[in-house]
């Protein structure tokens, strides 16, 4: 997400400590802030994604993502959906502390407790 230049201080080996130019970062996919002397590491130390300076394209099933407590709300079967495959907002769905409480022909049914 963001890089900036800052100047911070390490404690070496030898318990001196030292300011050095480094830069904070801040991943834009889980939020994590680190400092580095790198201008562009390679991936975020926390969820490791490669694309920690890129916003994501899409925003997968956003009526899960801003349920409030006690709604619910039916997430249609995606097309050409194979029967036998679990819905796909599952993932989506634990990850915003929702449950999924059946589904149906029409759906899937997404409540938020």
């Amino acid at each position: 997400m963001t890089s900036k230049p800052i100047q911070y201080e390490v404690r070496r080996e030898t318990r001196i400590t030292e300011t050095v130019n480094g830069y904070e970062h801040t991943c834009s996919r889980c939020a994590h802030v680190w400092r580095s002397l790198l201008t562009a590491p390679r991936a975020c130390p926390q969820c490791k994604s490669p694309y920690w300076n890129c916003e994501r394209r899409r925003l997968l099933y956003p009526e899960v993502r801003v349920l409030q407590a006690g709604q619910r709300i039916i997430v249609p079967w995606p097309e050409g959906h194979t029967v036998g495959k679990p819905h796909p907002v599952i993932r989506v769905a634990k990850a915003s502390g929702c449950t999924i409480t059946g589904y149906d022909s029409k759906g899937a049914y997404i409540t938020k407790p």
